[in-house]
């Protein structure tokens, strides 16, 4: 059972809504990451939640995989890696796009 489920309908909506604007604490404060429980300075103003947003590269931190995904940039596929903040945003951003399509908006990455 996740903490979310036992959240009031306030703060539930108040998550599924975010589409996310990342701020990094300074000096530098570590929070746990919502989702992979790491420590993070990275913060979301929104959800209020502390979420991964770079991965530092550790001895010993090999047990969590890459989620790497490719997006069009400047005509040019490049390859980034989606961290914690990505994947809690991402759901809310696939929808404002949908929404942006169906008004006959051109998104363009």
């Amino acid at each position: 059972m996740s903490l979310l489920e036992n959240a009031t309908a306030e703060i539930q909506n108040m998550i599924s809504q975010c589409h996310g604007m990342p701020m990094k604490a300074y000096p530098i404060v570590n929070g746990k990451c919502a989702k992979c429980k790491q420590n993070t300075s990275w913060y979301c103003p929104g959800c209020k939640r502390w979420l991964c947003v770079e991965r530092r590269a550790l001895q010993g931190n090999n047990n969590r995989k890459f989620d790497l995904y490719s997006h069009n940039v400047r005509g040019k596929e490049r390859t980034f890696l989606k961290m914690c903040f990505h994947k809690a945003h991402e759901s809310q951003w696939q929808s404002i796009r949908a929404a942006e399509e169906a008004a006959g908006c051109i998104v363009t990455p």
